[in-house]
């Protein structure tokens, strides 16, 4: 088959439309829009540098949950009378044992409260240990934050992270550990950014396109890509876009720094590929770097130490996704990466855009503020999601051809190319969390966990990118104790060999012992055990059952005699 080389360019139309006016670290002076409007550009064009105003909540939201530290906070009764007696401490640890949960003294409170060490969910010990008599209260103990956002001086813009509960997320992950390659313009040492590029790659060949004076290379630099008068086949002088750092910043600019934004993954690395170039970058160039990216050869290419899984393309171009393409795109998940890219951005069907009509990969439209679609954003059926697009504050630069090393800025753009990176970035944040996951895997739990749009919206995915309740879905649950509530017969033969009938809860997982000897467990579900006993001496003995999430135990008595049958009955364990 014939195949043409292709140039794309990213999806803020890098070689058409004017570069946002910079934010200068978000000026106070700057106007936000009207009331009750998205602050958005033209179709391909950045949007002005203003800050957003607070969009209206879409419906769907993960709400925030307590963060629970493993340990249980107890009160006795009698802890705080004049003249308390000694050893609470121990007497609460006791009285832990007797309602079932294993625990280990870690400190006492000015209060006169003992905090416990639990095994297993602590609500769950927590609730079980107010029961006990002598106990005024127990909790579960808490971990509270200072009510006070991240000191990101473009943080009160970026409306985008509050729409999609990224605040939410980062209570349980940051993204650490997740390798996430840019592919796009290069990277640039902005101060938000220090310390998260690893070593990178320029996969340009053309040193005119480059405009650093090589071919490809192992500096991942922008140089820059603005355009004469006349080159790219557009009659108009564009700066140099800055694009990389600018999606760069979305997915990974440090949080707390008193710099820039906050990136979505602070705890996430980036590894920065250089492929768009002036004009935008070649499709031989992009797939070539697509495969090195996670970790594939290329010829006269080192290898990537540091293979990426998770690639970011935001960019797009009309066509139809060729062999080379396509190949480099099952290389890519053939290697357990996914690949994460933009829709375009020309109101147009995607399935008329690469690498959007690529098998295998995740594509991303665009909403606005409100949360409604955007009106210049690509879609059909390929769209998998959604993510904020417009009026995004990310990280900039003011050199209008080469970087100004004094001259960095925030400033706001849209496009299905800021999209695109909330969606690389949050697949970090779950990645992160449970990093056994496939590529698959992780691509369902994005789309499935997407927030509904708040209107008709056709052709844009499953909803919105919902953050929270993405890292929820991935959330390590606790490990809850068993209880025992009955357990039938309770005398049992000393040869061994009877069978015993436990109800309860959380017991799937579990093993019994007699006496110290194990039992043989028949069967197991969440609230109900049976087992065989083994031989044992007459007289009153102990069952234990163990779970990952603690164990209780229970009188039993071994007789000579054949065992007693009785209905079962309610009863607390004794230990």
């Amino acid at each position: 088959a014939v195949m043409s080389v292709r140039r794309w360019v990213a999806t803020v139309a890098i070689c058409s439309g004017a570069l946002a006016a910079t934010a200068g670290m978000m000026p106070a002076s700057a106007a936000p829009p009207a009331p009750g409007h998205d602050a958005t550009a033209a179709p391909g064009h950045d949007a002005a540098a203003a800050p957003a105003t607070a969009p209206t909540p879409v419906p769907g939201r993960t709400p925030r949950q307590p963060e629970y530290t493993g340990r249980v906070v107890v009160q006795l009764a009698d802890a705080t009378a004049p003249g308390a007696p000694r050893g609470l401490p121990e007497r609460a640890r006791r009285a832990a044992e007797s309602a079932g949960t294993a625990g280990s003294v870690a400190a006492t409170t000015a209060t006169g409260a003992t905090v416990l060490t639990v095994q297993g969910d602590p609500v769950a010990s927590a609730t079980a240990l107010a029961a006990q008599p002598g106990v005024e209260y127990a909790v579960a103990e808490r971990r509270l934050f200072p009510a006070t956002d991240p000191d990101d001086p473009g943080y009160p813009g970026q409306w985008d992270l509050a729409a999609i509960g990224v605040p939410q997320a980062w209570t349980t992950s940051r993204g650490a550990g997740v390798t996430v390659a840019v592919i796009d313009t290069g990277s640039l040492p902005h101060p938000d950014l220090r310390g998260q590029y690893l070593p990178g790659y320029d996969f340009i060949s053309d040193p005119d396109y480059a405009l650093d004076g090589t071919g490809r290379d192992a500096d991942a630099t922008d140089a820059g890509d603005w355009t004469p008068y006349g080159a790219c086949e557009d009659p108009t002088l564009r700066n140099s876009s800055w694009h990389g750092i600018h999606v760069a910043g979305t997915i990974a600019a440090l949080v707390g720094n008193s710099t820039g934004i906050a990136g979505i993954a602070p705890g996430a690395r980036l590894l920065p590929v250089r492929a768009l170039g002036r004009c935008g970058g070649t499709d031989t160039d992009i797939t070539d770097a697509l495969v090195w990216a996670v970790g594939g050869a290329v010829p006269g290419v080192p290898a990537n130490p540091n293979p990426a899984k998770i690639v970011n393309l935001s960019l797009s171009g009309p066509g139809s996704c060729n062999p080379m393409e396509q190949r480099a795109i099952d290389q890519a998940t053939a290697r357990g990466a996914l690949v994460i890219v933009a829709a375009g951005n020309d109101a147009a069907d995607v399935a008329d855009y690469t690498p959007a009509n690529c098998r295998g990969v995740l594509v991303v439209g665009a909403t606005m503020p409100s949360g409604v679609t955007a009106p210049y954003a690509n879609s059909g059926a390929a769209v998998a999601l959604s993510a904020p697009g417009s009026t995004i504050y990310s990280l900039g630069n003011s050199g209008t051809r080469r970087a100004d090393p004094t001259g960095w800025t925030v400033l706001a753009r849209s496009g299905t190319s800021m999209a695109t990176p909330h969606v690389s970035a949050v697949a970090a944040l779950v990645w992160s969390l449970a990093p056994t996951l496939t590529a698959a895997q992780v691509r369902d739990i994005l789309v499935r966990t997407a927030a509904p749009f708040p209107g008709t919206a056709t052709g844009f995915g499953s909803g919105i990118l919902d953050a929270a309740a993405a890292v929820a879905a991935v959330r390590p649950q606790p490990l809850r104790a068993p209880t025992l509530t009955a357990v039938q017969p309770s005398v049992v033969r000393t040869r061994g060999g009877d069978t015993i009938a436990v109800t309860g809860t959380n017991l799937a997982e579990a093993t019994a012992t007699i006496g110290g000897r194990a039992a043989t467990i028949v069967s197991a579900a969440d609230t109900s055990l049976l087992l065989t006993v083994p031989a044992g001496t007459a007289g009153a003995t102990t069952l234990v059952v163990t779970t990952p999430g603690g164990s209780v135990s229970a009188p039993l008595r071994y007789d000579v005699r054949a065992p007693i049958q009785r209905s079962g009955t309610g009863y607390r364990p004794t230990s």
